[in-house]
């Protein structure tokens, strides 16, 4: 039952052109169906390094680390919407032994590693978070987020309407 309801919390009416509408909507339906199968749980940490914050979270196996932050109201950008197309959720994995079985399980395809040369503060540590998913081997994970990304849009930034 509680699974129910917080499957009914996610599920929200669809904007056109909005891929995660449910962070964005708060027009909620009746209708239980998750955007990706929910396994076990685990919890990981963000390392928020422009206000020096971290927020241990807990998550679902099979959910990136940019629909992780969303859903705990964490600064992560992500502007092309986990599409892998900016640099904007560039993230730093902070324990080696996670970043080597990153490495070595589900390693940076050649398009994460094109939008990755485009990062603000690259460390050899870097990756997507649209582009990596939590795992059970991965509970405990650790990110870092950087000061700053590489956007058209500067910080604090509102566009005007035509």
């Amino acid at each position: 039952m509680m699974a129910m309801r917080q499957l009914l919390r996610l599920r929200c009416c669809w904007t056109a052109g909005c891929r995660a509408g449910f962070l964005r909507s708060r027009q909620y339906t009746s209708v239980p169906t998750p955007p990706k199968d929910l396994g076990d749980e685990c919890s990981m940490t963000f390392i928020i390094a422009r206000t020096k914050e971290s927020k241990t979270v807990v998550c679902r196996e099979n959910q990136t680390l940019l629909e992780v932050a969303r859903m705990h109201n964490i600064p992560l950008e992500g502007a092309c919407e986990g599409a892998c197309r900016c640099s904007t959720c560039h993230v730093h994995v902070q324990h080696k032994h996670l970043f080597e079985w990153l490495e070595t399980n589900k390693p940076p395809t050649d398009e994460e590693n094109d939008m990755l040369d485009q990062a603000f503060d690259l460390q050899p540590n870097s990756r997507l978070a649209c582009q990596v998913e939590m795992k059970r081997a991965l509970n405990g994970l650790v990110v870092r987020i950087p000061e700053a990304t590489r956007n058209l849009a500067v910080d604090g930034y509102v566009p005007s309407h035509h």
